[in-house]
């Protein structure tokens, strides 16, 4: 999946969680929470566009006349979850740095989808000699057929 598809539901959950919290049942308020957290946590741009939205629903609802308690609270819930998508992100480098002994924030989706089709193999050709990506020169010779292999082998 892309991460324009979870961005969307970044959207609507942070507008579910500031605009209808009054409305929901709680088992709707976790789910929601839950799905952002997932959501910001699958691309870098999905935190910034949280954290943009959250901010700017606050003044938006203080204008509306909704209560500040009742903003801070949902500003929270919200921060909260964008919070636990961050830490699950440094997580994921911290075990990634200790198991392949690289810095690595996120999967690089888009690089193994290159590599795999085929242009970021020829990159690698063309520029490894020169020593132009030191990170990905190392892994050069391994057998890259697809996406799946290159990010997620035991290999």
């Amino acid at each position: 999946m892309m991460s324009d598809v979870f961005s969307v539901f970044v959207v609507v959950c942070i507008s579910m969680q500031m605009v209808y919290a009054d409305r929901s049942q709680f088992q709707s308020r976790i789910l929601v929470w839950f799905l952002l957290t997932v959501s910001v946590s699958f691309h870098a741009a999905n935190t910034v566009i949280s954290s943009i939205l959250l901010v700017a629903s606050i003044p938006i609802l203080a204008a509306l006349g909704i209560l500040t308690r009742a903003i801070a609270g949902r500003a929270a819930g919200s921060a909260a979850a964008i919070a636990m998508a961050v830490i699950s992100e440094w997580a994921f480098g911290a075990v990634y740095r200790s198991d392949a002994d690289i810095a690595q924030r996120s999967p690089p989706f888009l690089m193994a989808r290159l590599i795999a089709d085929g242009p970021g193999r020829d990159y690698l050709d063309a520029a490894c000699p020169g020593g132009a990506s030191p990170t990905l020169c190392r892994f050069k010779e391994r057998p890259m057929a697809g996406e799946d292999e290159i990010l997620w082998s035991e290999n």
